[in-house]
């Protein structure tokens, strides 16, 4: 197997889930983030598309409680960042976008989505290379990936420009990378 057969698989497995599966799921992941990171004032996280843990909720929950809440967009091939409040606009591969971008680079947790995470909680992503792009640029204490307990597999096939998460938020259990 390889990065492009794994990516297949795990695409295939999460697009066949059903609504109640990724709704009921997503709510537990929610719950376990807000818990987590209740202290966070800033957060990036990611329009979800495609049966990827639901964010919308999630960020309707962190702006009611106070924590500014931050999207990320692409913009020629990289992402950029902007307030979800500024108003969103649907984008590149119909993902909402923020409307308004400021560049913020400084946030208390980043959330990332993927296609499988690995026991050292390294993440497979849909091949961009976005997120490899952003994240080494921003001032944040946390990168925490959203997935479902079924994306932990026991390698991504790790490159060298990849990078570890902190954490990893499935359903049933929060993953922490020891320091």
């Amino acid at each position: 197997m390889n990065k492009a057969v794994l990516r297949k698989q795990m695409k295939e497995r999460r697009d066949s889930l059903s609504d109640t599966f990724v709704d009921e799921a997503s709510a537990e992941i929610c719950l376990k983030f807000l818990a987590e990171y209740n202290s966070a004032k800033r957060v990036l996280l990611y329009s979800d598309i495609n049966n990827e843990v639901k964010t919308e909720n999630l960020a309707l929950q962190l702006m009611n409680s106070g924590t500014e809440v931050y999207l990320p967009k692409i913009e020629n091939g990289r992402l950029v960042t902007g307030p979800y409040i500024g108003g969103l606009q649907t984008g590149s591969y119909g993902v909402k976008e923020p409307v308004v971008i400021d560049n913020r680079t400084d946030f208390d947790v980043v959330a990332v989505p993927g296609l499988a995470f690995d026991s050292g909680l390294y993440r497979l992503g849909y091949g961009g290379g976005y997120y490899d792009r952003l994240l080494p640029g921003l001032k944040l204490s946390v990168k925490a990936g959203l997935g479902y307990g079924f994306q932990i597999v026991s390698t991504v096939y790790r490159e060298e420009h990849d990078f570890p998460l902190d954490a990893l938020i499935t359903e049933n259990y929060i993953y922490r990378r020891s320091r």
